[in-house]
């Protein structure tokens, strides 16, 4: 895949295609892959529905089942929005790969680049093995464990409506694939999500210290730093207008996710039911991958416009001539208030709001299993 997709930006296109939110005009297959994508989705989140009304009245069941639907939920709002803002979010990453070539061209700085696409691919595999190895893995272990331990009731991966009876040994097997394919197209859109946010996260870094060492190394005078400083600040607000809202209202729901799961986990280790529990638990964990991957991304380029603030003040300014400084005020007074992933200016994503996600997760866990016990 590395060999055909040599830059991060085309494997980032790959990622979003895969995912079916990004739809390639010389592919004629793309619309279809795209369409089974939303058919799958909508079929996850109909056969949800469908066992939340008349399935199992089980409490952790329920909690379980809604933790799934709000998951699969935010999967359909991602495609249609990023569908809807493709065009965004191709002059996006194509002004990404205008930097990259910019830092190819700087032999003194290369290796930033080389630094962040080579993370970047390591990321990319561990997000594409964790969103795909993931579901086939528990499927096997599921369907392995009903066999092994010769269970009377044979049990789901996950608990959706079947129109068939699922408790026959061919018909178990049958539902745990049918779960499986089912569960694939919602982790494919977060593999691609992410992947974006990756890929600008690392390239913006990038760009940012090679920004840094030349305003060291050139110096002021050079007129095309005011440009290649604006030039990164106008991605950054780009990037905010694409997916910020989603990002917003995934952060404040995001919590009850990884609770529900979590809450069911317990469950199952209480019932003996150790592969839906291990199950249940990774969940938990890939529930709250989105915000970690959001706020880390988020501090990262906090974090580097910091830096370049930092470095601009230190540089010598006061020895220049009154309309070169004139210029470097207006560049200081945009770094003073520093760019970074945000929500229309109303909420941040960094370690600050991971650190209170992370706390409300545990609060609402402990509410649950304390209301469970009484």
């Amino acid at each position: 895949m590395y060999k055909k997709h040599n830059t991060l930006i085309k494997l980032t296109y790959f990622a979003l295609a895969y995912g079916g939110l990004m739809i390639e005009k010389d592919k004629k297959w793309f619309p279809i892959w795209t369409g089974a994508q939303i058919f799958l989705l909508c079929t996850a989140m109909t056969s949800g529905l469908t066992e939340l009304f008349i399935g199992s009245r089980e409490f952790h069941d329920i909690v379980g089942l809604l933790s799934s639907l709000i998951t699969c939920g935010f999967a359909i709002t991602r495609l249609l929005r990023v569908m809807a803002r493709r065009k965004e979010i191709r002059s996006v990453l194509d002004r990404l790969d205008i930097l990259r070539l910019k830092m190819v061209k700087d032999e003194k700085n290369k290796h930033f680049l080389s630094y962040a696409e080579n993370f970047g691919r390591k990321m990319s595999t561990m997000i594409f093995i964790l969103c795909n190895g993931f579901p086939i893995a528990a499927c096997l272990f599921v369907i392995v464990t009903n066999f092994a331990l010769d269970r009377k009731e044979k049990l789901l991966v996950h608990k959706i409506w079947m129109p068939w009876d699922h408790r026959e040994a061919f018909l178990n097997v049958l539902s745990n694939i049918s779960v499986t394919i089912l569960a694939l197209p919602v982790l494919s859109v977060y593999a691609g999500i992410h992947l974006w946010e990756v890929t600008f996260t690392l390239y913006i870094s990038a760009y940012a210290k090679t920004f840094q060492n030349n305003l060291i190394s050139k110096g002021i005078k050079n007129r095309k730093i005011y440009e290649q400083h604006k030039f990164m600040i106008q991605i950054i607000k780009d990037h905010n207008e694409v997916l910020s809202a989603i990002k917003y209202w995934e952060a404040q729901i995001s919590p009850l996710m990884p609770c529900g799961f979590g809450y069911s986990s317990l469950k199952a280790l209480k019932r003996n039911e150790i592969s839906i529990a291990i199950d249940y638990y990774v969940r938990a964990v890939l529930t709250l991958f989105p915000a970690f991957v959001h706020c880390c991304c988020g501090q990262q380029i906090i974090t580097q416009m910091e830096k370049l603030h930092r470095g601009t003040y230190m540089s010598k300014w006061y020895e220049e001539s009154s309309r070169i400084r004139k210029t470097f005020l207006t560049m200081m007074i945009r770094t003073t208030n520093p760019p970074s992933i945000n929500y229309r200016l109303f909420v941040t994503f960094d370690h600050v709001l991971l650190s209170m996600i992370l706390q409300t997760v545990y609060s609402y866990l402990m509410v649950m299993v304390n209301l469970d016990s009484e």
